[in-house]
This record gives C-alpha cells, sequence and structure tokens, in this order.
C-alpha cells in the first residue's frame, strides 16, 4: 500500500457504496489521505441524492452487493446522470462474466479486491480530469443565463422571471458570479454574514442557501444552480452576469 502522507491538492467527492465499511476502510483512509472526499453511503436514495449534489464525484460500486444490487445501481445511475458521475466496479472475481458484468452496465473501470491503491488514484483522476474538461468545455444551451441585477436586487431567471434578494443572498450571488462556476469555500461566504460575518458560522449560511433554494423554486418553478461541494464550498453552476449597479 502507498503510504504517502500528503496531497498535493483537493479532489473530487468519491462515494464509497458499501454498509460493510470493514471491506473497505483502508480504502476509505487512503482516499481521504490523497485529498479526496470521501464518504460512505449505505443505500441508493442516498448515493443518487448525493451525485446530484456533487459538481464531480465518483462511485466505488461493489459488485458483490447483495442481490446484484451493484449492477442494477450502476445502470439507473448512467440512465439518470449519463456519464457525468464516475463509476468503478470493485469485486473479489476477475472471472470473464464479471469483468463483462461490470463493462455492460457502463462502468469506467473494474477491479479486483484487494484494490491497488495507486491503480486506483490514477483512475479517479483520469475521471476527475475527464468530468472538468466536459464542465469546461461545455458550451450553455442558448437562453440558460441567469443575472443578477444590481440595481433592484433581483436574480433573473433564463426565462426573465425576477426574485427578489437580500442584502446578504445579493452579496453571495455576487461572489460566486465572479468566481464563474468554481467552488467559494464556506469561510470566505460566511465571511459576507452579516452583522460583519463568522467564519465559522456555517450552519447559518447552509440554512441562508438552502432558504434560497426553496424561494426561487417556490416563485418560479425552477432549479436554482447552486452546488454544494461537500465539506468545502458552494459554486453556481450555470452561467451568470451582473448587470445594472446600486442606484
Amino acid at each position: 500500500m502507498n503510504t504517502a502522507v500528503t496531497a498535493t491538492r483537493t479532489h473530487m467527492a468519491v462515494l464509497i457504496a458499501d454498509n460493510r465499511r470493514q471491506n473497505h476502510i483502508d480504502l476509505f483512509n487512503y482516499l481521504q489521505m490523497r485529498g479526496f472526499h470521501a464518504e460512505w453511503v449505505v443505500s441508493e436514495l442516498d448515493l443518487r441524492t448525493q451525485l446530484r449534489q456533487q459538481a464531480a464525484a465518483s462511485v466505488l460500486l461493489d459488485l458483490d452487493l447483495p442481490g446484484g444490487a451493484g449492477v442494477e445501481w450502476a445502470k439507473r445511475i448512467r440512465s439518470e446522470l449519463g456519464y457525468r458521475a464516475g463509476i468503478i466496479m470493485l469485486t473479489s472475481s476477475n472471472a470473464v462474466e464479471d469483468r463483462i458484468k461490470g463493462w455492460e452496465c457502463g462502468a469506467d473501470a473494474y477491479l479486483q479486491r484487494p484494490v491497488n491503491l495507486n491503480e486506483l488514484e490514477v483512475i479517479l483522476q483520469h475521471i476527475e480530469n475527464r468530468l472538468t474538461l466536459s464542465f469546461n468545455n461545455n458550451e450553455p444551451p442558448a437562453g440558460d443565463e441567469w443575472q443578477l441585477d444590481l440595481t433592484t436586487a433581483e436574480l433573473i431567471t433564463p426565462d426573465q422571471q425576477r426574485v427578489p434578494l437580500t442584502g446578504t443572498e445579493t452579496r453571495l450571488l455576487m461572489l460566486m458570479a465572479d468566481n464563474a462556476g468554481q467552488s467559494v469555500d464556506r469561510e470566505t461566504l460566511c465571511n459576507l454574514l452579516p452583522p460583519s460575518g463568522a467564519h465559522d458560522d456555517t450552519r447559518r449560511l447552509d440554512a441562508l442557501l438552502s432558504r434560497l433554494r426553496s424561494k426561487v423554486k417556490k416563485q418560479t418553478a425552477q432549479r436554482l444552480p447552486l452546488t454544494t461541494y461537500r465539506n468545502k464550498g458552494y459554486a453556481f453552476t450555470a452561467p451568470m452576469h451582473n448587470v445594472g449597479g446600486p442606484a
């Protein structure tokens, strides 16, 4: 096992889909050490919810889950998300039939346990590069741009509906717009909270952005393209630019 003790940068989320944690504890610890946001998921619902919330993520699925659940989960992830998520199948078997199952369900890679951790890291980096390249190169569909009206303190949806914003909501969205789809860390966002902000006030930040999502959904029937990077920050993942200015 590679026992390097430092990570050079922060990587994407990696979800380990198996409630038998003892099977993968070394793998989990290694991923954390190498800078990946490793997390456990214990149900298909939890897995799909997490994948929808992450801007870039991969899942490690055990082919040996009871009842063939690993294969079925992989098929549904591909059907729902396409190739916007990475899938790596793990198994104790190296039989040709099992490898074929893994490829047929849409897996990016198939690894036999015990997993070679260096090989796994290279595969994850390859998937992360693919997801990042896809995100950066995809031209947004026409009419998909949001606007932040600084004169009236309103968020304008792509179909020109207007949502009134508080001063704090406006400041947070301005900062995320300036970062053009990149994640803004929680500490920086918390510093914008009134009265003067506190770098560790993450619960208040999460509650405020949750209310903003709900407000936009209720008033416009549109989903706010605000992505949560677990344990890291938030990003506005659709095109958005500022218009107007303080009156």
